[in-house]
Formats: structure tokens, C-alpha cells, sequence
């Protein structure tokens, strides 16, 4: 199906230590696999003579979230492969609701494959695999060890568990599929997740731009009824890695999307890494059982299913309870700040991940300002490993705006009386200035 990839579960489990060799190999390289890892890796398991890894050209390698192929109008939401019975409940529900849906005609919906089922349906663990011909190896792997250190999955493959089966996903043989975000992206609709932005409750978020979206796109941004989703009261999240980014199905390179915060412009549609949100939906789901002990754990951390001795916490918080902010690099100065009626600053230069967590007073708010963020942009509209993050909402569980440029982001004030103030710099050119106070 002109370059489509598929994914097949059958009786293949690999072994924790060394699926995570794999994501080592990635995060140190931040590109898509080379063969030379893979094919190691597949002699090593003497595998090589039953899977095929194809030979990965990285010039030759364009990352057009754009492309036709990328978006398949046959799958739910574009890429995702459904069963018979998911398809006709997923018709059921939407006639039930159509009357209520607006100038969204879903009362006269076709026999196409258009949504998706939720996480109702449980992998029994752990989740046995087999990787198809055709396909970069060593991308998968990275993309299921990924999924395995962050949760207590063992390993993975249409949207939820169906039955016993074989089950696929499709990856097409482009850079987005290949990075380490893009497969965690399709794993993700296997383990059950949706698209973010088809959440029944996206216009509170965002607004469509119909005038911009594709005709054979427009299937993927319906909404999905709220009777078919669990999103264990985490809410939306702009940074989860199943958002669509804000020019995704465009006819005309204009944005398809608008965030209604227009700070997290910027964050949507990033396939760099999986959210804590992402996370922690799956870790509900699955793990929830895995520890028998509670702690205390603040900010949103909850008991790690992995360890259940410690907390699994916010990006940029730590500590035993996630009650304090995260150690950083060398060199980024003290992490705990307190805003004060005077406006003070945090700066940081350089390749170096550094963590603050400032505080205004109780019943107070922190506001503040970006003053400058240089040399962060990679890609167009996305910086996706040299960036400022702030996150200001309520919620910490929730990803931060992430700023590429000075510009991205308008002076704000935060939701509540804390912010937390991530840099990551991506070489010696990388800089970022910040003012902040009480507001």
C-alpha cells in the first residue's frame, strides 16, 4: 500500500534491558535508526533471517507532515485500523448523538471508517509482538522500549485490545514514522488512545479552521462522543504526543488548528516525546494494581508502577513526593525562586537542561515574561529538542507551553501560585531570558 508498514502481534516478547538499548541509541543520535543498530540487534536475537530491516537513507528523508501518504483516508483519524465491531459501535454512538452535534451532519455518516473505541479493552500483559518486513527495526523497538521504561507494559500493537488475533499498526516509511515519536504515536492509539484533538471537549481548546483542512481530511478532526472515552480525569493536553500539530491535513499551509491559549501554538503536534499525561492515562489503566503501597506524592505524581518505592512527577518537579523542582545541569543557578513585588530574572546559556519552580506568595499569582529564546528552532513552528517551557496551568500533569522563539508566547500570569520554568539548550548558541514577579 506505496510504502505502508505494518506491525503484527503474534507470540515475540523482547526483553526489557535490551529494547531499551535501542531508545538509548536514539535519545544519543536524535534522528531516525540507521540500519547498522537494527541489523545488530536482529543478528544478536538471531531474528535476522526472519525479519527484513531496510536500509534508512537519512538525506533522503523529508519530514512533510503534509504528505498525502502520512494521512490515510481509508483508516479512523487517518491511522488507525479498527474491526468490524469497533466500526459499527462507533456509528452507533455518533447517530445516538447526532442530533444534538450541530453543523456536524453525523445523522447521515457513511459507511466509512471515520472514529475510534476507547481504552475499554485491556492488553493482557505482557503484550507479545512480531515486526513485519519491510520495516526499520530498530525504530519499533526504541518506540516499544519507550513505552516499556515509562509504564509497566512489557511491549505492544488497531486501538485497544481485540481479541486474540493478529493486530497492526500502520507506520509509514517516512521520517515521522521513523523518529521515536512517531512510532510511540502510533503505539499509542494501540494501547487505546484517540487523537487528542477529537476529544469531545476540544472547542473549549481549540478552533478549526475548516476553510483550511483538506477535503480528504476532513474525517479527521470529528469529535468523538464522551461515552467513548476515559481520560481518567486528566483532561486536555496540547502537548500530549497523539495532538495533531496546527497545520496538519492543510490545503493552503495555513494552520487547521488554533490553540484558544495562543501560548501553546507551538506545543501542539510534538512527536519528540510522550507526555506525562500520556503517560500516566496508560499507567491508570493498565498499572493501577502493580503497587499495593500509597505515598504521598503532590503536583499530580503518583505512585511509579515500575518502583513503587518512589513518585512519578511533573517534568521539572522531584523530590521523594514531587514537591520540589527537579535537579538540573550544572550551571543554571538556584532551581527554588520566590516572586517578590520586584521583578527579578532567570537566565541560562548553553547545552544544559535546567529546572525552576517559582512560587508567589498564598492566594497569589506569578507573572511573567520572555524576554528572549535564541537559536532554539529546528524544524518550522518547532523546536522539538532546544526549548523554554513553561508551565502555568492549574494542573501540572498537563505539558508546558513550549517557546522556540521570543515571540511565541505573550506576557502571562499563572493559574495558580506556581510556575515551572524548564530550559533546554541545545548547543553554546542556545540562550533564554525571563522575567517574572508577583502579579
Amino acid at each position: 500500500m506505496n510504502f505502508l508498514c505494518l506491525i503484527f502481534a503474534v507470540l515475540c516478547l523482547i526483553q526489557l534491558n535490551d529494547a531499551r538499548s535501542f531508545l538509548a541509541s536514539y535519545e544519543n543520535q536524535k534522528e531516525a535508526f540507521t540500519e547498522s543498530k537494527s541489523t545488530q540487534y536482529l543478528k544478536d536475537k538471531r531474528l535476522d533471517k526472519s525479519t527484513n530491516v531496510k536500509n534508512i537513507n537519512n538525506e533522503s528523508l523529508e519530514i512533510d507532515l503534509q504528505n498525502e501518504s502520512m494521512i490515510k483516508p481509508n483508516f479512523f483519524e487517518g491511522d488507525i485500523v479498527l474491526t468490524d465491531e469497533q466500526w459499527a459501535l462507533i456509528r452507533q454512538e455518533i447517530r445516538k448523538q447526532s442530533s444534538s452535534l450541530g453543523n456536524e451532519s453525523f445523522s447521515t455518516l457513511p459507511e466509512e471508517r471515520t472514529l475510534i473505541s476507547n481504552l475499554a479493552q485491556r492488553w493482557t500483559l505482557p503484550i507479545r509482538f512480531f515486526i513485519n518486513s519491510d520495516v526499520n527495526a530498530t525504530a519499533v523497538l526504541a518506540g516499544i522500549a519507550k513505552w516499556e521504561k515509562e509504564t509497566c507494559i512489557p511491549c505492544s500493537s488497531y486501538v485497544g485490545k481485540v481479541g486474540t488475533s493478529f493486530q497492526e499498526i500502520s507506520i509509514v516509511n517516512q521520517y515521522y514514522c521513523l523518529a521515536l515519536g512517531g512510532v510511540c504515536h502510533e503505539i499509542g492509539h494501540a494501547l487505546g488512545f484517540f487523537h487528542e484533538h477529537n476529544r469531545y471537549d476540544r472547542d473549549e481548546y481549540i478552533r478549526l479552521q475548516t476553510q483550511n483542512i483538506k477535503p480528504s481530511s476532513e474525517s479527521q478532526f470529528k469529535k468523538e462522543p464522551a461515552s467513548l472515552m476515559n481520560d481518567y480525569g486528566l483532561g486536555y493536553d496540547y502537548g500530549s504526543i497523539m495532538h495533531y500539530s496546527a497545520d496538519q491535513g492543510s490545503a493552503n499551509n495555513k494552520p487547521t488548528l488554533i490553540t484558544r491559549d495562543p501560548n501553546y501554538q507551538t506545543t501542539v503536534g510534538q512527536r519528540v516525546d510522550l507526555s506525562f499525561a500520556d503517560v500516566k492515562k496508560v499507567n491508570l489503566a493498565y498499572c493501577n494494581s502493580k503497587c499495593s503501597n500509597t505515598l504521598a506524592c503532590r503536583n499530580g505524581g503518583y505512585v511509579d508502577p515500575n518502583n513503587c518505592q518512589q513518585c512519578k512527577c511533573p517534568l521539572g518537579l522531584g523530590g521523594s513526593f514531587c514537591e520540589t523542582v527537579a535537579l538540573s545541569s550544572s550551571g543554571c543557578g538556584k532551581g527554588d525562586l520566590t516572586a517578590t513585588n520586584s521583578v527579578q530574572s532567570i537566565s541560562a546559556t548553553g547545552p544544559k537542561t535546567c529546572n525552576y519552580l517559582i512560587t508567589a506568595p498564598p492566594g497569589r499569582r506569578v507573572f511573567f515574561r520572555l524576554t528572549e529564546a535564541r537559536e532554539f528552532e529546528v524544524l518550522p513552528n518547532s523546536c522539538p529538542y532546544a526549548f523554554v517551557s513553561v508551565n502555568y496551568s492549574k494542573a501540572f500533569t498537563k505539558n508546558g507551553i513550549h517557546a522556540c522563539r521570543t515571540t511565541d508566547f505573550r506576557i502571562s500570569t499563572s493559574e495558580h501560585e506556581q510556575i515551572i520554568v524548564i530550559y533546554h539548550g541545545f548547543d553554546n548558541s542556545s540562550r533564554f531570558t525571563m522575567n517574572y514577579r508577583i502579579a
